[in-house]
């Protein structure tokens, strides 16, 4: 179904605050304790911590500035649009 149909109008106040994040549980092989190690760079920020309630697992946290990138967010590439290609 298409954005505009599922949100009606309320898809024109949706806009890019100019920061993309990705957060993730992973295994705490590490043995990290409760609390978050990170590192941050202007514009850019990784985390990772162990879990309060669960020690033996992990969460990983990212975010970086940036231009809004246009991707299909079904796996499919847009030509042109934000696709990246990695240095060989």
């Amino acid at each position: 179904m298409p954005a505009s149909r599922s949100f009606g109008e309320r898809l024109r106040l949706v806009f890019h605050l100019g920061y993309y994040a990705a957060t993730w549980q992973l295994p705490n092989h590490a043995g990290l304790p409760p609390c978050s190690v990170g590192l941050n760079v202007p514009g850019r920020l990784a985390a990772v911590g162990a879990d309060h309630r669960d020690p033996t697992r992990a969460g990983a946290f990212f975010v970086f500035a940036s231009a809004e990138l246009r991707y299909e967010r079904h796996g499919r590439a847009v030509p042109g649009r934000g696709e990246r290609r990695r240095e060989r």
